[in-house]
């Protein structure tokens, strides 16, 4: 059928990439710039139609430690463009997206405005005389934002984990929670139409009817948040989620070590990998990364600053202790002297036939993180 499709079609094929960095910090602090950077209530700032959907991926504590001993530095966020519909920084928006928790999120934002509209259609059945335009149109808002936060929530979830959303029965339910809510949303008169009827049973009809749809609504929203949470920490769902989300998602974070969890070695679809602090990452915990497989690997660091560190004596002797960023920068320093000696050798640096040292690395001429001055 066309639900059963539409569950086991093939993901839209996107550019993705793991992005990962030898400690929790570093990759809790690429998010946060990451999120700082895109439009987080669209697309991303004048580059695409859809906006890139990230996801972390991780242990959970670790990740918690790393974000709180960022915010008792107070590095400075200002000027980043955030949604206000998730009511937070940057920073606090990082394990937001964390893949476990991130559908309990999303049901908590969509019952905060449901908690907000439910407390206006209360209002306005309490309310013996009706209430007046500015309120009417208040209680409509309500409507309209909890309408946006459900169909912002089931696009996101469509397009990361259309398994998760046909299981029991969860798409529908969200169709018909949009139905009950569209109903007050689009209705000018159902706030201030109590008192229109000429007749009081009339009017009374009216209310109850109302009363009633108030209740659907109540329990649909209810049932709707319910499920989504079923995505997140002990759900049921929550395995079947995380999975979908990694392999779908355009932007995964972990650290190397993390990389090798078995919901990221499933998802070994990613055109690049991205490393950052790369110059403090042991090759081995690259090599986890590298085999995800990616069609390319980036790294980005500084080797003239902290090295890689190696607890193991045994394994500093024996040179284990050097990251991939500094070998390959060593062995296009030793390409250089050939290139060097091939170029006076042949008197023409297009029959020397070796790369010399600035093709193996491009270095960064800006840096954001201190004042200019």
């Amino acid at each position: 059928d066309a639900e059963g499709a539409r569950t086991h079609e093939k993901p839209e094929r996107r550019f993705r990439v793991l992005l990962c960095a030898p400690s929790n910090k570093a990759v809790t602090v690429a998010l946060e710039k990451f999120l700082a950077e895109i439009d987080l209530s669209g697309s991303p700032r004048g580059r695409s139609s859809l906006k890139p959907i990230p996801t972390l991926v991780g242990v959970e504590e670790a990740l918690e430690q790393a974000c709180a001993f960022e915010r008792s530095v107070g590095e400075n966020t200002e000027g980043a463009e955030i949604d206000t519909d998730l009511d937070s920084s940057p920073r606090e928006c990082v394990m937001d997206f964390f893949v476990h928790r991130r559908c309990g999120v999303l049901a908590d934002r969509l019952a905060r405005r449901a908690a907000s509209l439910l407390e206006r259609l209360d209002a306005r059945s309490s309310s013996k005389d009706g209430v007046d335009s500015l309120e009417t149109e208040t209680g409509r808002d309500s409507a309209r934002s909890v309408l946006a936060t459900l169909r912002d929530t089931m696009a996101e979830l469509e397009r990361v984990a259309p398994a998760f959303v046909a299981a029991d029965g969860f798409r529908a339910k969200a169709r018909q929670t949009e139905t009950l809510v569209g109903e007050v949303a689009n209705d000018s008169d159902f706030f201030a139409a109590s008192l229109d009827g000429p007749k009081k049973k009339k009017r009374h009809q009216k209310n109850e009817q109302k009363r009633l749809l108030r209740d659907e609504i109540q329990a649909a929203l209810r049932e709707t948040c319910s499920m989504l949470r079923e995505g997140s920490g002990r759900g049921k769902h929550s395995d079947l989620f995380a999975e979908q989300a990694v392999s779908r998602a355009d932007v995964v974070f972990a650290t190397l070590s993390s990389s090798g969890q078995a919901v990221v070695s499933r998802a070994e679809n990613f055109d690049a990998l991205i490393v950052d602090e790369a110059a403090q990452a042991l090759e081995c915990e690259l090599v986890v990364a590298l085999a995800r497989k990616p069609k390319r690997c980036l790294l980005v660091g500084d080797p003239a600053q902290l090295p890689a560190t190696m607890a193991s004596e045994t394994a500093r002797r024996k040179g284990h202790d050097r990251s991939c960023m500094r070998r390959v920068l060593d062995v296009a320093a030793e390409d250089e002297k050939n290139f060097n000696a091939r170029r006076g050798a042949f008197g023409n640096a297009r029959d020397a036939n070796v790369a010399p040292l600035d093709s193996w690395y491009t270095l960064l001429d800006t840096q954001y993180r201190m004042h200019p001055a």
